[in-house]
């Protein structure tokens, strides 16, 4: 199993040599850094389970994509330069992936470093494809089997996520839809096999909300064109971020920039 950290700049690089991330049999590492100071790999990860992708590109999206391409082993595990794995961890990652041969993709759940759940998750494990109320992915709680997602012609679409061309957010959403309407199995299993340390991921995240609903939109769009405006209204009731106003207006703008393509 191979483990894809993706990461940007000295910063980002630093926080994966910080991580010291455990050596266990059966994995790899692999590092798609996006390097545009061209900074020589820190000699802490030149290891023979760490596999470091120099290259000077942005968007994380693309860093992702990136790293698929690059991944040379069966089974991946996404990820980012905060987040960190116990060994007991990564063995349970690896043992999921042998006793369900017949997922082509599996969720979990992150922890954070105090213990906390990180999130609020539906109880219980469930179908990928008909996900409980008010469920939705973030990348690092993702694992894939890597020949069936790149035959299925599905990347991360690098019109989202951080450094994205028009969406700050959204594209590990997009990409699990895409790969379901494919046919590819997956399911989600309610247990912890990570630890985030960064603090809220970027779709917790209340300084961009605008941002963020813009993204939402997008998504509904592509996977509920025919109930996109349903949804909006029922969402801008429930929703606390925004005015009920400003939530209608930045969802609108996310269906125009997804329809027009900037």
């Amino acid at each position: 199993m191979q483990v894809l950290i993706s990461t940007y700049g000295r910063d980002g690089i630093g926080r994966v040599v910080d991580a010291a991330h455990p050596r266990v049999d059966g994995v790899e590492w692999l590092v798609s850094w996006q390097n545009p100071e061209g900074i020589e790999v820190p000699r802490e990860l030149v290891r023979p389970d760490m596999v470091v992708i120099s290259h000077d590109s942005r968007g994380l999206s693309h860093n992702r994509n990136v790293s698929l391409r690059h991944a040379t082993h069966a089974e991946v595990v996404i990820s980012d330069d905060d987040v960190s794995y116990s060994p007991e961890q990564l063995r349970t990652l690896i043992a999921i992936f042998k006793e369900h041969p017949e997922l082509d993709i599996f969720t979990f759940r992150y922890s954070t470093p105090d213990g906390g759940h990180g999130r609020v998750y539906p109880a219980g494990d469930f179908d990928l494809a008909h996900p409980k109320c008010g469920y939705y992915v973030s990348s690092i709680e993702m694992a894939l089997r890597r020949e069936p997602v790149l035959g299925s012609g599905v990347w991360f679409d690098e019109r989202f996520g951080i450094g994205g061309r028009l969406f700050v957010a959204g594209e590990e959403s997009v990409f699990l839809y895409q790969l379901l309407q494919k046919g590819l199995k997956g399911r989600f299993f309610d247990r912890i096999l990570c630890i985030h340390h960064g603090g809220a991921t970027t779709g917790e995240r209340d300084d961009i909300a605008e941002q963020l609903a813009e993204a939402s939109a997008a998504y509904h769009y592509i996977a509920n064109r025919h109930t996109w405006r349903l949804r909006m209204l029922l969402y801008s009731m429930r929703q606390h971020r925004l005015s009920k106003q400003a939530f209608i207006q930045a969802w609108c703008r996310g269906v125009r920039k997804v329809r027009s393509g900037r």
